[in-house]
């Protein structure tokens, strides 16, 4: 008797034969879900390789707000508890993550790398989970397109490097939505305790969540439109009298609770968090295209053609479809959601969008292996007759030929839309070594460094544009000279953070030559000439005050001082002839 064609197909447990698709192309599992035991693997080699990828990730200048956590974890050295100076408040700001990166420096040395590790580590598994989830609804190819552009695209490679919360925030959002959507499956099948069980690690990730960043209220928010979607296709199945029942029932929940928080001063706090902008996000506040436009200009093929992907997965059938429609409706709901919130709220930063990024990447993935599965279909026949005229007559040896074929042919295809998206381009150029093209340039205090600590040292009071960066390199800070940072103008008040009054004005710089003999100010060229940071009033008064002081090429830094110049000090006496802000750009 033959052996039916069908024989070789794996199947997810439940799930019946057959689809349209030809037994080769079910069999090789490249668009159909795995099983556990496959997507495992799938997934610890997708954290194993995007773990790599964020470490070996060049970024030599951390951002600004990086160095909080570093001199968290250095206070904890000193005993001093997250108290970054003995005057400043405490720095509880993600204090779980701090704790972590102080953790992973005594393990691992107190070096920049090490404090890395965290971040890294929380973006691999968000990577792998992502992976898991759509091996386990769409098949290997939605699976390993997700997992690639999560590795290489060259923000989410620049955001899990960083010493910062936002990839552990985006792994507890994923966790908390995957769990959540478990919690209803289970609830649905009628399994109350598995529900319970369910609900409570989504209740614990969300919390981790909002520990990270009270951002993870836009999720929670996307997160309850599912549900509600979830219930109302359940209850369009309920007889009548049980519809307008519930409808009743919910109806008087949802006005109480509503009464409750209007009362309660949700209007106020939605108005003061929808209309107060950072000095610094000023110029996109009414910009509400902010994110899309990025998402357009950095991930073309993932963004720009996302309709034509979701139609894709939602037009194929088979005995996984439903799996994956569902799939690719919670990605969707998950990621065009905050995306919105986001688009709408004044203060915008592609960093705030990055828990998104891995349901976005999904439900482009879903889709974009719907379409290239045609891709595969137009070389089948022609792989399966070549097959049978080499000896690749058996069903599983023809599979293996198709699955092997098929996955070459993807790997091109898959590369040119990969190579279209710059963001992805960009990462993989940047992994290479090549440096030239990153949007990341930041000032270079390190190489600044030499030249600046003599002088910092010596001077009688420091001022700088990135106060806990001159905490980070000199252990020294007296004035903060920032506009974003100036948010009392209360002359009393100090920097919660350093524990260090602001400066903006040019009659407080005034002030300070007027009480200090000598003095010294260290400006970033980011910062400079720029409303949120230091004015044109301030730079002029700089310029026209003190003299500049010579720093090494390249490290974006400008340096002043005022005083006597220092005996026998050659490079301080040449450079108060030279031009006004230094070298250093």
């Amino acid at each position: 008797m033959a052996r039916s064609p069908t024989a070789v197909t794996r199947r997810v447990p439940g799930t019946p034969v057959g689809g349209g698709a030809p037994a080769e192309l079910r069999a090789s599992g490249l668009w159909d879900p795995v099983r556990r035991g496959t997507a495992f693997l799938i997934a610890a080699g997708v954290f194993l390789a995007v773990l790599a990828l964020s470490l070996a990730f060049p970024n030599p200048t951390p951002q600004t707000d990086e160095y909080y956590h570093l001199l968290v974890s250095r206070s904890l050295e000193a005993g001093r508890g997250l108290r970054i100076t003995p005057e400043a408040a405490p720095y509880d700001r993600a204090w779980l993550f701090s704790l972590s990166v102080y953790a992973s420096q005594q393990l691992f040395g107190a070096t920049l790398g090490a404090a890395r590790i965290p971040g890294a580590l929380a973006w691999a598994a968000t990577a792998g989970l992502v992976a898991w989830t759509l091996s386990r609804r769409g098949g290997l190819v939605a699976a390993l397109i997700a997992a690639g552009a999560l590795g290489l695209a060259v923000h989410t490679l620049m955001f899990s490097s960083m010493v910062r919360f936002y990839t552990p925030q985006a792994l507890f959002v994923l966790l908390a939505a995957l769990t959540l959507d478990r919690t209803l499956r289970e609830w649905k099948r009628g399994r109350r305790g598995r529900a319970a069980g369910w609900l409570t690690a989504a209740s614990v990730a969300a919390a981790l969540g909002l520990l990270m960043q009270p951002t993870t209220l836009v999720p929670a928010f996307a997160a309850s439109i599912w549900c509600g979607l979830v219930g109302l296709v359940a209850w369009w199945g309920w007889p009548v009298r049980r519809r307008a029942v519930s409808a009743g029932v919910t109806a008087a929940v949802v006005g109480l609770a509503a009464a409750g928080m209007w009362f309660g001063g949700l209007p106020g706090y939605i108005d003061s968090v929808t209309s107060d902008t950072a000095v610094w996000a000023e110029s996109n506040a009414d910009n509400t295209t902010f994110y899309t436009d990025r998402l357009g200009l950095w991930y073309r093929p993932f963004w720009l053609l996302l309709p034509l992907w979701a139609a894709a997965a939602v037009l194929r059938g088979g005995p996984s479809a439903a799996a994956r429609r569902r799939g690719l409706a919670f990605f969707l709901v998950m990621g065009l959601v905050p995306l919105l919130v986001h688009s709408l709220v004044p203060t915008k930063a592609f960093r705030y969008l990055l828990y998104a990024v891995p349901f976005l990447f999904g439900a482009a993935a879903l889709g974009m292996a719907e379409a290239l599965r045609g891709v595969a279909l137009l070389v089948l026949a022609g792989v399966r007759t070549l097959g049978s005229g080499v000896g690749l007559g058996r069903p599983a040896a023809r599979a293996a030929g198709v699955a092997a074929a098929a996955l070459a042919v993807l790997l091109v295809v898959g590369y040119g839309f990969f190579w279209r998206s710059p963001g992805i381009a960009r990462g993989v150029q940047m992994l290479a070594g090549d440096l030239s093209g990153s949007p990341f340039q930041r000032s270079d205090w390190a190489a600044a460094s030499a030249v600046l600590r003599p002088r910092v040292e010596r001077a009688g009071v420091v001022i700088a544009s990135a106060g806990n960066k001159s905490l980070w390199f000199f252990g020294r800070l007296d004035l903060t000279l920032s506009v974003a940072l100036d948010v009392d103008k209360d002359p009393d008040w100090l920097q919660p953070q350093d524990g260090r009054p602001v400066i903006t004005e040019p009659e407080e710089l005034a002030a300070a030559r007027a009480a200090h003999a000598t003095g010294l100010v260290i400006v970033e060229d980011e910062h400079w000439r720029t409303p949120a940071f230091v004015t044109d009033a301030a730079a002029d008064w700089l310029e026209a005050s003190c003299r500049p002081i010579d720093l090494p090429p390249g490290c974006r830094l400008r340096a002043f001082a005022w005083g006597p110049d220092p005996e026998g000090d050659p490079a301080e006496a040449g450079a108060a002839g030279g031009a006004a802000g230094g070298g250093g750009r």
